[in-house]
Protein backbone atom coordinates (compact mmCIF):
# COMPACT_ATOMS: atom_id res chain seq x y z
CA UNK A 1 0.00 0.00 0.00
CA UNK A 2 3.21 2.21 -0.04
CA UNK A 3 2.90 3.12 -3.29
CA UNK A 4 -0.59 5.31 -2.68
CA UNK A 5 1.66 7.45 -1.64
CA UNK A 6 2.46 8.38 -4.66
CA UNK A 7 -0.98 8.92 -6.27
CA UNK A 8 -0.55 11.43 -2.82
CA UNK A 9 2.55 13.19 -4.30
CA UNK A 10 1.25 13.70 -8.05
CA UNK A 11 -2.15 14.99 -7.13
CA UNK A 12 -0.48 17.32 -4.58
CA UNK A 13 1.45 19.65 -6.67
CA UNK A 14 -1.04 22.04 -6.35
CA UNK A 15 -3.56 20.82 -3.15
CA UNK A 16 -1.41 22.69 -0.42
CA UNK A 17 -1.85 26.70 -0.11
CA UNK A 18 0.94 29.20 -0.21
CA UNK A 19 1.60 32.33 0.79
CA UNK A 20 3.88 32.61 -2.91
CA UNK A 21 0.47 33.28 -4.80
CA UNK A 22 0.40 37.20 -3.29
CA UNK A 23 4.19 37.38 -3.47
CA UNK A 24 5.62 40.68 -4.40
CA UNK A 25 9.12 42.38 -5.51
CA UNK A 26 10.18 44.68 -2.07
CA UNK A 27 9.89 48.51 -3.41
CA UNK A 28 13.71 49.64 -4.66
CA UNK A 29 14.55 53.15 -2.79
CA UNK A 30 15.42 54.50 -6.26
CA UNK A 31 15.88 53.67 -9.88
CA UNK A 32 18.68 51.06 -11.02
CA UNK A 33 21.81 53.37 -12.08
CA UNK A 34 23.62 50.69 -13.70
CA UNK A 35 23.03 47.63 -15.70
CA UNK A 36 25.18 45.87 -12.82
CA UNK A 37 22.74 46.98 -10.26
CA UNK A 38 20.99 44.02 -8.37
CA UNK A 39 17.01 43.00 -9.25
CA UNK A 40 14.73 43.83 -5.67
CA UNK A 41 14.73 40.34 -4.06
CA UNK A 42 10.87 38.73 -3.64
CA UNK A 43 9.10 37.53 -1.24
CA UNK A 44 6.82 35.22 0.09
CA UNK A 45 4.59 37.02 2.41
CA UNK A 46 2.74 36.00 5.66
CA UNK A 47 -0.65 33.95 5.36
CA UNK A 48 -2.79 33.13 7.98
CA UNK A 49 -2.75 29.11 8.89
CA UNK A 50 -5.48 27.50 6.71
CA UNK A 51 -6.31 23.98 6.25
CA UNK A 52 -7.73 22.33 2.71
CA UNK A 53 -9.64 19.06 2.12
CA UNK A 54 -9.58 17.12 -0.82
CA UNK A 55 -11.80 13.78 -2.07
CA UNK A 56 -9.71 11.48 -4.59
CA UNK A 57 -11.38 9.24 -6.89
CA UNK A 58 -9.48 6.06 -8.47
CA UNK A 59 -11.40 4.61 -11.72
CA UNK A 60 -14.43 6.36 -10.20
CA UNK A 61 -14.49 5.17 -6.62
CA UNK A 62 -14.18 7.77 -3.51
CA UNK A 63 -11.27 6.00 -2.40
CA UNK A 64 -8.92 8.63 -0.53
CA UNK A 65 -9.71 11.57 1.63
CA UNK A 66 -6.60 14.51 2.00
CA UNK A 67 -6.19 16.90 4.25
CA UNK A 68 -3.46 19.77 4.39
CA UNK A 69 -2.78 22.42 6.89
CA UNK A 70 -0.08 24.82 5.93
CA UNK A 71 1.25 27.45 8.04
CA UNK A 72 4.17 29.99 8.61
CA UNK A 73 5.99 32.74 10.98
CA UNK A 74 9.09 34.19 11.26
CA UNK A 75 10.36 32.98 7.88
CA UNK A 76 9.86 29.56 9.07
CA UNK A 77 7.23 27.25 7.30
CA UNK A 78 5.52 23.95 8.30
CA UNK A 79 3.21 21.70 6.04
CA UNK A 80 1.22 18.36 7.30
CA UNK A 81 -0.82 16.57 5.36
CA UNK A 82 -3.12 13.46 6.44
CA UNK A 83 -4.30 11.19 3.83
CA UNK A 84 -6.30 7.98 4.31
CA UNK A 85 -8.72 5.50 2.56
CA UNK A 86 -12.11 6.35 2.57
CA UNK A 87 -15.70 4.90 3.94
CA UNK A 88 -15.66 1.11 2.96
CA UNK A 89 -12.63 1.04 1.97
CA UNK A 90 -10.67 2.03 4.95
CA UNK A 91 -12.20 -0.76 6.43
CA UNK A 92 -11.39 -3.01 3.70
CA UNK A 93 -7.50 -1.47 2.84
CA UNK A 94 -7.26 0.36 6.63
CA UNK A 95 -3.95 2.66 4.94
CA UNK A 96 -3.24 6.09 5.81
CA UNK A 97 -0.10 8.60 5.83
CA UNK A 98 0.63 11.34 8.04
CA UNK A 99 3.40 13.58 6.68
CA UNK A 100 5.07 16.91 7.62
CA UNK A 101 7.87 19.00 6.52
CA UNK A 102 9.48 21.69 8.66
CA UNK A 103 11.64 24.41 7.37
CA UNK A 104 12.69 27.93 6.35
CA UNK A 105 11.57 30.72 3.95
CA UNK A 106 14.52 32.32 1.83
CA UNK A 107 12.73 34.90 0.31
CA UNK A 108 11.21 33.12 -2.94
CA UNK A 109 12.34 29.84 -1.84
CA UNK A 110 11.26 27.20 0.30
CA UNK A 111 14.26 25.22 2.23
CA UNK A 112 13.38 22.36 4.04
CA UNK A 113 15.15 21.09 7.52
CA UNK A 114 13.31 18.22 8.02
CA UNK A 115 10.73 15.86 6.51
CA UNK A 116 8.46 12.95 8.18
CA UNK A 117 6.20 10.37 6.33
CA UNK A 118 4.63 7.37 8.48
CA UNK A 119 2.34 5.02 6.67
CA UNK A 120 0.19 2.54 8.51
CA UNK A 121 -1.20 -0.27 6.77
CA UNK A 122 -3.20 -2.59 8.88
CA UNK A 123 -1.85 -0.84 12.41
CA UNK A 124 1.79 -1.29 10.78
CA UNK A 125 3.47 1.82 10.89
CA UNK A 126 6.92 2.68 8.76
CA UNK A 127 8.39 6.04 9.30
CA UNK A 128 10.33 7.35 6.32
CA UNK A 129 12.45 10.59 8.22
CA UNK A 130 14.67 13.06 6.45
CA UNK A 131 17.24 15.56 7.95
CA UNK A 132 18.42 18.39 4.97
CA UNK A 133 21.72 20.55 6.16
CA UNK A 134 22.95 23.45 4.90
CA UNK A 135 25.16 21.77 1.91
CA UNK A 136 21.59 20.65 0.34
CA UNK A 137 22.53 16.75 1.51
CA UNK A 138 19.97 15.06 2.80
CA UNK A 139 19.99 11.80 5.19
CA UNK A 140 17.56 9.51 5.91
CA UNK A 141 16.51 7.14 8.24
CA UNK A 142 13.85 4.45 8.79
CA UNK A 143 11.73 3.20 11.23
CA UNK A 144 11.85 0.30 11.59
CA UNK A 145 15.52 -0.09 9.66
CA UNK A 146 15.20 -1.11 6.20
CA UNK A 147 18.32 -2.09 4.13
CA UNK A 148 18.58 -1.66 0.54
CA UNK A 149 16.15 -3.27 -1.68
CA UNK A 150 18.13 -5.22 -4.55
CA UNK A 151 15.18 -5.15 -6.71
CA UNK A 152 15.40 -1.42 -6.62
CA UNK A 153 17.46 1.32 -8.06
CA UNK A 154 20.08 3.00 -6.12
CA UNK A 155 19.42 6.67 -5.65
CA UNK A 156 23.08 8.09 -5.17
CA UNK A 157 24.35 11.40 -2.22
CA UNK A 158 24.77 13.31 -5.76
CA UNK A 159 21.03 12.78 -7.08
CA UNK A 160 19.34 13.15 -4.06
CA UNK A 161 21.84 17.04 -3.18
CA UNK A 162 19.62 19.79 -3.85
CA UNK A 163 16.41 17.96 -3.76
CA UNK A 164 13.17 19.21 -2.02
CA UNK A 165 10.50 16.57 -0.19
CA UNK A 166 7.28 15.72 -1.54
CA UNK A 167 5.34 18.74 0.68
CA UNK A 168 7.52 21.24 0.37
CA UNK A 169 8.27 20.86 -3.74
CA UNK A 170 3.89 21.29 -3.50
CA UNK A 171 4.97 24.66 -1.45
CA UNK A 172 7.76 25.29 -4.11
CA UNK A 173 6.08 24.93 -7.36
CA UNK A 174 3.15 26.98 -6.05
CA UNK A 175 6.00 29.67 -5.44
CA UNK A 176 7.29 29.69 -8.55
CA UNK A 177 3.75 30.32 -10.21
CA UNK A 178 3.71 33.13 -7.83
CA UNK A 179 6.68 34.90 -9.07
CA UNK A 180 6.78 34.18 -12.73
CA UNK A 181 2.80 34.39 -13.28
CA UNK A 182 2.64 31.26 -14.74
CA UNK A 183 3.45 27.63 -14.56
CA UNK A 184 6.91 27.06 -15.87
CA UNK A 185 9.16 25.33 -13.41
CA UNK A 186 11.09 21.94 -12.73
CA UNK A 187 11.83 20.86 -8.92
CA UNK A 188 13.69 18.06 -8.15
CA UNK A 189 12.41 15.82 -5.53
CA UNK A 190 13.37 13.45 -3.32
CA UNK A 191 10.63 10.49 -1.24
CA UNK A 192 13.23 8.92 0.67
CA UNK A 193 13.64 6.03 -2.15
CA UNK A 194 12.69 7.47 -5.06
CA UNK A 195 14.69 10.59 -7.42
CA UNK A 196 11.63 12.27 -9.78
CA UNK A 197 11.27 15.72 -10.84
CA UNK A 198 8.36 17.80 -11.46
CA UNK A 199 7.54 19.68 -14.23
CA UNK A 200 4.67 22.71 -14.29
CA UNK A 201 3.57 23.84 -17.49
CA UNK A 202 1.29 26.73 -18.36
CA UNK A 203 -1.87 25.52 -20.30
CA UNK A 204 -4.63 28.36 -20.46
CA UNK A 205 -7.63 29.50 -18.26
CA UNK A 206 -11.09 27.69 -18.88
CA UNK A 207 -14.11 26.67 -16.58
CA UNK A 208 -14.43 23.55 -14.22
CA UNK A 209 -17.06 21.40 -15.16
CA UNK A 210 -20.50 22.48 -13.41
CA UNK A 211 -21.37 19.13 -13.21
CA UNK A 212 -18.07 17.99 -11.07
CA UNK A 213 -18.42 17.02 -7.18
CA UNK A 214 -16.06 19.59 -5.84
CA UNK A 215 -16.88 22.88 -3.96
CA UNK A 216 -15.73 25.01 -6.61
CA UNK A 217 -17.19 25.76 -10.39
CA UNK A 218 -16.00 28.46 -12.50
CA UNK A 219 -13.00 30.41 -13.68
CA UNK A 220 -9.84 28.10 -13.42
CA UNK A 221 -6.14 28.62 -14.33
CA UNK A 222 -5.02 25.93 -15.92
CA UNK A 223 -1.46 23.74 -15.62
CA UNK A 224 -0.10 20.13 -16.28
CA UNK A 225 2.43 18.86 -13.78
CA UNK A 226 4.73 16.10 -15.24
CA UNK A 227 6.63 12.95 -13.24
CA UNK A 228 9.88 12.32 -14.52
CA UNK A 229 11.59 9.05 -12.88
CA UNK A 230 15.20 10.12 -12.30
CA UNK A 231 16.30 6.44 -10.11
CA UNK A 232 15.08 4.25 -7.75
CA UNK A 233 12.34 2.59 -9.12
CA UNK A 234 11.78 -1.02 -8.99
CA UNK A 235 12.82 -3.12 -11.41
CA UNK A 236 10.35 -5.34 -11.97
CA UNK A 237 7.10 -3.93 -14.31
CA UNK A 238 4.90 -4.35 -11.49
CA UNK A 239 6.26 -2.48 -8.99
CA UNK A 240 6.59 0.49 -11.31
CA UNK A 241 3.39 0.78 -13.22
CA UNK A 242 3.09 4.21 -11.63
CA UNK A 243 5.72 5.12 -13.40
CA UNK A 244 4.25 3.61 -16.99
CA UNK A 245 1.95 5.95 -19.57
CA UNK A 246 -1.50 3.59 -20.24
CA UNK A 247 0.59 2.51 -23.01
CA UNK A 248 3.17 1.04 -21.15
CA UNK A 249 6.14 3.36 -21.49
CA UNK A 250 7.98 3.54 -18.62
CA UNK A 251 9.94 6.52 -16.85
CA UNK A 252 7.47 9.53 -17.80
CA UNK A 253 3.71 9.11 -17.68
CA UNK A 254 1.03 11.33 -18.71
CA UNK A 255 0.90 14.49 -16.48
CA UNK A 256 -1.34 15.57 -13.78
CA UNK A 257 -4.26 18.21 -15.17
CA UNK A 258 -4.53 21.04 -12.59
CA UNK A 259 -6.94 23.56 -11.90
CA UNK A 260 -6.45 26.95 -9.76
CA UNK A 261 -8.88 29.38 -8.52
CA UNK A 262 -8.94 32.38 -5.62
CA UNK A 263 -11.17 31.41 -3.27
CA UNK A 264 -11.33 34.34 -1.29
CA UNK A 265 -9.09 37.83 -1.78
CA UNK A 266 -7.46 36.76 1.15
CA UNK A 267 -6.45 33.42 0.02
CA UNK A 268 -3.57 32.84 -3.07
CA UNK A 269 -4.92 30.31 -6.18
CA UNK A 270 -5.89 26.67 -4.39
CA UNK A 271 -6.40 23.70 -6.51
CA UNK A 272 -9.76 23.21 -6.64
CA UNK A 273 -9.44 20.08 -9.27
CA UNK A 274 -6.60 17.87 -10.68
CA UNK A 275 -6.90 14.44 -12.72
CA UNK A 276 -4.75 11.92 -15.00
CA UNK A 277 -5.15 8.81 -16.50
CA UNK A 278 -3.40 5.83 -14.87
CA UNK A 279 -3.06 2.06 -15.03
CA UNK A 280 -5.53 2.01 -12.33
CA UNK A 281 -8.28 4.21 -14.06
CA UNK A 282 -8.49 7.68 -14.17
CA UNK A 283 -7.52 9.79 -10.81
CA UNK A 284 -9.69 13.08 -10.15
CA UNK A 285 -9.17 15.01 -7.30
CA UNK A 286 -12.05 17.60 -6.23
CA UNK A 287 -11.61 20.36 -3.59
CA UNK A 288 -14.32 19.33 -0.46
CA UNK A 289 -14.00 22.41 1.53
CA UNK A 290 -11.24 24.79 3.41
CA UNK A 291 -10.93 26.80 6.29
CA UNK A 292 -8.66 29.05 8.57
CA UNK A 293 -6.86 26.58 11.03
CA UNK A 294 -8.13 26.76 14.16
CA UNK A 295 -6.02 27.09 17.58
CA UNK A 296 -6.92 23.10 18.07
CA UNK A 297 -5.69 22.07 14.86
CA UNK A 298 -2.56 24.20 14.95
CA UNK A 299 -2.13 22.73 18.87
CA UNK A 300 -2.96 19.10 17.22
CA UNK A 301 -1.25 19.61 13.89
CA UNK A 302 -4.06 17.20 12.42
CA UNK A 303 -2.40 14.57 14.97
CA UNK A 304 0.03 14.18 12.75
CA UNK A 305 3.46 13.69 13.98
CA UNK A 306 4.44 14.80 17.59
CA UNK A 307 7.21 17.71 17.55
CA UNK A 308 10.46 15.86 17.75
CA UNK A 309 12.68 18.39 18.71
Amino acid sequence: MRRITLVIFAFAMALTPVSGAHAKAKAAHKAPSSASQQPPRQQLPTLRPVVADYAVYVGGMHFLEAHFLFQEEHSQFRINALVQTNGFWHWLFPWEARLRSDGRIEGARFEPKEHWNTATWKNAAKTIRMHFDNRQNITTEFEPPEEPDPKREIVTDEQKRGALDPLTSILQLLGDLAVNKKCQATEPVYDGKRRFDLTSEDKSWGETDPQDYGLYNGKARICDVAFTMIAGEWKDREHSRFWQTTNGKEGHREPFRIWLATLSPELPELAVKAESPSSWGWIVVHLSGWHYATAAELESSLGLIADKK
